[in-house]
């Protein structure tokens, strides 16, 4: 008998290992099925990430038309990608037209530079907005000085603080409503 009980026994062992083998392989196929669903998941995720990321296509579109909505016949927007830390980025790039030719903000003046400074913050400050300059209208000829002054004009702004030590404050006080020298060469301006 102990031969029929030994093989009975490992019939029963057999058994088992044959209904753990099936059990394991339905947790198996069901742990597949569950990462198949992550991976769809992980996919779509990504798709969405692309999309509303800062070199996706919502804010590509956005950059686009604020680039149409900003650019004017003295200053030209455009929407640039380009890879720093290889990580794409885009970017807005502003051109100044010099006598009907465009010139990038890389290759501008020191002066065309101001004013395509003046012209980007004109279009993004809100009428409720405070804007603070430092010396920034220092490297301009009498030309662009005139330039820049009338981009600030444009702004509807409840106060502008310029501090400065070299501005010629007479000019500005000229064109703006009321000029207040406080002390240390700081010019308090308010606009029209």
């Amino acid at each position: 008998m102990s031969i029929l009980d030994s093989k009975i026994q490992i019939w029963n062992s057999w058994s088992q290992l044959l209904e753990d083998k099936k059990k394991v392989e339905q947790d198996l196929f069901i742990a597949q099925e569950n990462i198949e669903k992550v991976k769809v998941g992980e996919n779509l995720f990504e798709k969405y990430i692309k999309l509303t990321s800062t070199t996706g296509k919502i804010y590509e579109e956005i950059m686009n038309r604020l680039s149409k909505e900003f650019s004017d016949n003295q200053v030209k927007y455009e929407v640039v990608t380009y890879n720093f830390r290889k990580k794409d980025h885009l970017d807005l790039a502003s051109y100044y037209n010099k006598s009907g030719q465009w010139v990038s903000y890389n290759s501008a003046s020191s002066g065309q530079k101001t004013i395509l400074d003046v012209n980007f913050l004109s279009k993004i400050v809100t009428r409720l907005g405070i804007l603070v300059m430092d010396e920034f209208l220092k490297s301009l000829d009498p030309e662009n000085h005139d330039v820049c002054i009338e981009e600030i004009l444009k702004l509807i702004l409840a106060e502008t603080f310029n501090l400065t030590s070299d501005l010629n404050a007479h000019n500005l006080a000229g064109l703006l409503s009321r000029h207040t020298t406080i002390n240390h060469g700081i010019h308090l301006v308010d606009l029209l």
